[in-house]
This record gives structure tokens, C-alpha cells and sequence, in this order.
């Protein structure tokens, strides 16, 4: 915003900034058919059919990044191309929106159970004067991640000396179905600022593969 005052701008956190990120991987072996706990002592036909499963899952769980916000009054003087925001916090506890009564806009674009944060938490400068900046604050997030998949996997060895591999997967996304919410909106120039308006999220799906090597 302000090459005179380069340390404000080395501040800034960036878009893609997470302050918590867990994930994980976990993979197991079923107890079932040949040398395991369970069923061990079956035919050979399903022996085969029940040994070698493998379960395996995959977690994410990450808290929302900043959101981004910037002064719709835009100065073209030398070497600026952006204005910040002047920023109101003095009242803002954190998000008000908690999803459970989402409203879809209609006829009414701005519900109350979709508002996120107060519109005078944000406001344009005086015009021919820099805000107070920066575009993205600690304060202001998102919305977090959540997502969980599964897998299982079976690979089937035969032929002379195992030459032949037949490999079974069963996969699930977004196994637990969740669904989430777009950031809300940070256009100042916006009738919807401040408000979720939709939501993001892919419902769970799965599918099914087989591959045969030889």
C-alpha cells in the first residue's frame, strides 16, 4: 500500500495462512483368513477371499485463513494500486455466524442467521487518504477444514512364483458427508458484506476399481 512504510506490508499475513493444521495417515491390517486372529482356519477359496484386507484413512483438519479485504476507492498514484481498509474491532467478539440456521438468500440477500461479522467492522478511508491497513488481520478468519477418507485394499498374489496380482479397492471422500460454508463476503461495495451466502463443500462419494497384473 504505502512504499514508505515497507514493514507494514512484511507483516501481512499471507491468504494462505493457517494457524492450526493437523493431519494424518493410518493404515491396518484386517485380523481375517490365513495366519491371522479370525477365520484363519477356512478353506482355501475363502481364505483367499478374506485375507489381505487393508484399511487405511486420511485426515485433515486445518483453522480458516485470513480473509482479505481491500478499500474499493482505489488510488492510481505512482507505485500504488491498493488502499486497505480502516478497520473497527472495538465491538467485534468473534464470528456471529454459526450455521446452524443458514438461511439460502432469496428475496431477502441478507438473512440475520447468515451475518459472519458486523458491516462497520471494515470501512473505506477518506478518499485521497491511506486506511490503516493491513488487507488481512489475525482477528478475521474463515472458515476451518474438516475432512476424513477411507479406503480398503486387498492385492491377491498367484501364479508361478506370484506373478500375477489382482488388486481390489473400495474408496470413500468425505466419508462423514460434512459440508461447509464459503468465507463471507468482504467487498465493501457489496449489499451482502459481511454475510454467508453459500456453501462449499462436496458430498461424500465413493468408488470402486479393480487392476490385474501381469
Amino acid at each position: 500500500q504505502d512504499f514508505s512504510n515497507l514493514a507494514e506490508a512484511a507483516h501481512t499475513l499471507t491468504p494462505y495462512d493457517q494457524k492450526h493444521v493437523f493431519k494424518g495417515y493410518v493404515t491396518y491390517e484386517l485380523p481375517f483368513g490365513r495366519g491371522r486372529r479370525f477365520l484363519s482356519s477356512r478353506g482355501k477359496v475363502v481364505g483367499g477371499l478374506i485375507s489381505g484386507w487393508r484399511l487405511s484413512g486420511l485426515m485433515l483438519y486445518a483453522s480458516g485463513a485470513p480473509l482479505s479485504f481491500s478499500s474499493t476507492n482505489y488510488y492510481y498514484y505512482p507505485l500504488w494500486a491498493e488502499t486497505y481498509v480502516n478497520y473497527n474491532l472495538s465491538s467485534f467478539n468473534g464470528p456471529i455466524f454459526n450455521g446452524a440456521n443458514f438461511q439460502q438468500p432469496g428475496s431477502n440477500p441478507t438473512p440475520a442467521e447468515n451475518q459472519y461479522f458486523p458491516a462497520n467492522i471494515a470501512s473505506n478511508p477518506v478518499y485521497g487518504e491511506l486506511g490503516s491497513g493491513p488487507a488481512r488481520i489475525d482477528a478475521l478468519r474463515g472458515f476451518g477444514i474438516a475432512s476424513e477418507n477411507a479406503g480398503l485394499m486387498k492385492n491377491t498374489y498367484f501364479g508361478a512364483e506370484g506373478r500375477y496380482k489382482l488388486q481390489l479397492r473400495v474408496e470413500f471422500y468425505n466419508i462423514f458427508n460434512r459440508h461447509t460454508f464459503n468465507n463471507p463476503i468482504t467487498d465493501l461495495s457489496s449489499s451482502q458484506f459481511g454475510y454467508v451466502t453459500s456453501v462449499n463443500s462436496t458430498p461424500r462419494n465413493g468408488q470402486f476399481g479393480a487392476r490385474f497384473e501381469w
